[in-house]
């Protein structure tokens, strides 16, 4: 049976360069359709989440899954903070991207809540890899929490 789902991807990245990568890689991965939105500037992903600002009165669709990568200009840790203590998108898996080989950078990520945290590679094919194992993964394999989830309602585990 075939999923016909077509999935929202929020991309958070400052390279044009690495943003085509990340799209071209996703329009071959055959395993999910999905649409990707790209945002250049960490700022701007919480104004994207609420339609606010320039996003205001435009669909926002929510994502179902976040790329974000990390190292940005302007700090991508602010907007991974941001994401996770908002309780209305807390539940949406955020995919770390960084070049950073650094492990206090990847502790740093994991503190700041991120579901998981991801080295870039270095070539085309190193993103289709990635990017196909992510869209497995996260949008196949993983049990999403119900939509518009916030928290849990009962006490019973």
């Amino acid at each position: 049976m075939e999923d016909s789902k077509v999935y929202e991807i929020l991309l958070v990245e400052d390279n044009p360069a690495e943003s085509e990568l990340i799209k071209i890689a996703w329009q071959s991965c055959k395993e999910v359709k999905s649409n990707v939105t790209v945002i250049t500037d960490s700022r701007s992903v919480t104004a994207y989440l609420h339609g606010e600002m320039e996003y205001e009165g435009r669909p926002t669709p929510r994502p179902d899954l976040i790329l974000l990568d990390y190292v940005m200009p302007v700090d991508g840790g602010i907007a991974l903070t941001e994401i996770k203590g908002d309780p209305d998108f807390r539940c949406i898996p955020v995919v770390a991207l960084t070049a950073s080989r650094n492990p206090r950078d990847h502790q740093q990520i994991y503190e700041r809540y991120a579901n998981c945290c991801v080295l870039k590679p270095n070539d085309l094919q190193g993103y289709l890899d990635l990017i196909c194992y992510l869209a497995d993964f996260w949008l196949k394999r993983v049990v999403p929490p119900p939509p518009n989830s916030r928290t849990l309602t009962s006490g019973v585990f």
